[in-house]
């Protein structure tokens, strides 16, 4: 029993890392983006987020690179995008920024 825990923990971590890793280069493509662009990375964000929402460490890890990414340099159009993201996993946490 010991054995099977330690195990759903270790594959738990990892998928957190795999998407946390899939979240950071969706970002990376959405902080060009532009209106009238091509909308498939900020469709693919959404979908990953609609994906966390039923396991509070994911969407809290999703949170903070949302967050993140809306203090950086990202265009208009990519900053939409994750604000769209946050209204699908977003936290009281998002407050002190969104103000």
């Amino acid at each position: 029993m010991k054995t099977n825990a330690v195990v759903l923990a270790l594959l738990a971590s990892l998928s957190l890392t795999a998407q946390t890793q899939q979240i950071e280069s969706l970002l990376a493509k959405i902080a060009t983006y532009q209106y009238g662009g091509d909308p498939a990375p900020a469709i693919q964000l959404e979908e990953l987020l609609g994906k966390l929402s039923g396991s509070t460490e994911s969407k809290k890890a999703g949170e903070t690179l949302l967050l993140k990414f809306l203090q950086s340099e990202a265009s208009p159009a990519g900053k939409e995008a994750a604000f769209r993201g946050l209204s699908l996993i977003g936290s009281n946490a998002s407050i002190p920024v969104l103000a």
